[in-house]
């Protein structure tokens, strides 16, 4: 019963025997024996038995795999059972795990069945640990053969913007950069616009559509907040206006030497459920995707799950079924479903950006704003951060 509980709680499926099979076991075992799945032998089944019946269940189409029990009492020839086990599961193409117990010494039975490629667990429960990870291996071993999907993009647009930063000496993108980046991956992105005086900031959110964001441009200052580089919900010409030259005045007396390229007018974004999408470039094994919950509680919650680049079809949902945020994104509660299909095609654009630009280190978006299932999703703040090109040999 533990067994059977433990192979259920690990997601395998307990086989229904087909009405051959049971009627071949009536004749086989005897009447107090359990014909059901999980079969229950009896205490004094012999070798013979456990050679049929092992046979009968193998043969079975509705069975794909088999965990032998054997609980030895004084009477158990446990080689002959082991023997048995062995010549059976030679004749079929299906795994077979035991578990051999008992106050009674069985250690040379489990000899036998190691020495012939049939693992042997001290309990059932590890059995069914061991056999439900061989089903996922197999399941993945044998998943569809899906390609990897290349987007029509500006690759050369990305790698300019990326070359005048390495010129000028730095290793990281300013906001507006790593948007001109993406956008050359044809990335959903808010509308933004680099404006340098408050007349061009005025006018650019006229044409973007208010309300928006104004963020200070300089490769001084990373962290916009804490320097009053920031203004939130703005609703008109003249609020963007007043709000540049706060800006700039807050720049000018926190960090007077920091150099000014100007302010980045965006478009203030319907909010959406927060995501992060992200990748990091290990030295040995190249640039790693990852996908999680955004927002603030990103490093606390730390739902994400991780893969290498380049990612197939698939990979980009199997990403995001992996995590707990999954279950959010379906509808949760009461709210909508929201659109998961944008936010796998978001993934495939990033393995692709990243691995065809290799300067690319590391690059955050957080957040990425994902709406309800078909109005897709907007990426509200991005960070680029460049490195060498050669990656290291392992």
């Amino acid at each position: 019963i533990l067994a059977t509980d433990s192979c259920i709680r690990h997601g395998l499926n307990i086989a229904p025997l087909s009405r051959n099979t049971v009627k071949t076991l009536k004749t086989i075992l005897p009447p107090q024996a359990s014909l059901n799945n999980p079969i229950d032998l009896i205490a004094d089944a012999q070798h013979e038995q456990y050679e049929a019946t092992l046979k009968e269940i193998l043969k079975d189409k509705n069975v794909h795999s088999s965990i032998i029990i054997l609980t030895a009492t004084s009477f158990t020839n446990v080689d002959k059972i082991a023997d048995s086990i062995v010549k059976t599961t030679k004749k079929f193409q299906k795994p077979v795990l035991c578990s051999f117990l008992g106050v009674y010494d069985v250690s040379t039975g489990i000899e036998i069945l190691e020495e012939n490629g049939i693992p042997s667990y001290r309990f059932p429960e590890s059995a069914a640990r061991v056999l439900s990870e061989m089903t996922k291996f197999n399941l993945w071993l044998n998943r569809p053969k899906t390609g990897v999907k290349k987007f029509s993009v500006n690759k050369a647009r990305a790698k300019k913007i990326i070359d005048s930063v390495k010129k000028e000496g730095r290793l990281f993108l300013l906001e507006h950069e790593s948007y001109e980046v993406l956008k050359a991956y044809q990335f959903p992105l808010v509308k933004s616009s680099l404006a340098r005086t408050k007349t061009e900031a005025a006018n650019a959110a006229q044409k973007i559509g208010f309300p928006v964001v104004l963020k200070i441009a300089s490769p001084d200052i990373l962290h916009k907040f804490d320097f009053g580089g920031v203004k939130l919900n703005l609703k008109n010409k003249n609020e963007v206006r007043e709000a540049y030259q706060e800006i700039l005045e807050n720049i000018t007396s926190k960090k007077p030497k920091a150099k000014i390229r100007g302010v980045l007018v965006e478009e203030m974004a319907s909010p959406g459920k927060e995501i992060i999408l992200g990748m990091s470039r290990d030295p040995q094994f190249g640039p790693i995707l990852m996908f999680g919950l955004g927002g603030i509680y990103v490093e606390v919650l730390e739902d994400v799950s991780f893969r290498l680049a380049p990612i197939r079809e698939r990979t980009a949902d199997m990403m995001i079924a992996k995590t707990k945020t999954h279950k959010i994104l379906e509808g949760f509660r009461g709210e909508p479903p929201y659109d998961i299909k944008a936010v796998a095609e978001c993934l495939k654009r990033l393995s692709q950006l990243v691995t065809d630009l290799e300067e690319i280190k590391e690059l955050d978006i957080n957040p990425l704003f994902v709406y309800e299932r078909g109005k897709g999703c907007a990426i509200v703040d991005a960070r680029i951060i460049l490195g060498s090109r050669k990656a290291q040999a392992i």
